[in-house]
């Protein structure tokens, strides 16, 4: 919905849905408080491949986020894009723009709800 909204405010074109833009899959911790993120987040900083509590690891957030800019740079090729994602995934990727270690993607300045920010 939010791309939508973007791609018509921003009269941009075609919205490309992918799974790889998805949220991060935080396992047990899904629907429940939010108090649990913190949990993840400090297993985050110290291993940033764990996946305790069966949560989707820093690095294949990173993975599939990056995976999907190399995919939309061959097939877009000297184009802006707007990526419209969520909080987790962007953070991790903005960590690695930002020659941050991905395990201290909770050092990135947090994104607003529709905050647009340059990756490069």
């Amino acid at each position: 919905q939010t791309a939508e909204i973007a791609s018509t405010t921003l009269q941009s074109g075609d919205v490309m849905i992918s799974q790889k833009l998805r949220e991060r899959f935080f396992g047990n911790f899904d629907m429940t408080d939010n108090s649990n993120y913190e949990k993840v987040w400090d297993a985050d900083r110290i291993d940033p491949g764990h996946s305790n509590n069966k949560v989707e690891s820093v690095i294949h957030v990173l993975e599939r986020m990056y995976g999907f800019i190399e995919e939309m740079e061959a097939l877009c090729e000297n184009t802006k894009i707007l990526l419209v994602s969520h909080g987790d995934p962007l953070q991790i990727l903005l960590s690695v723009f930002q020659n941050l270690t991905p395990s201290l993607h909770r050092n990135v300045l947090h994104l607003e709800p529709a905050e647009i920010r340059k990756l490069i």
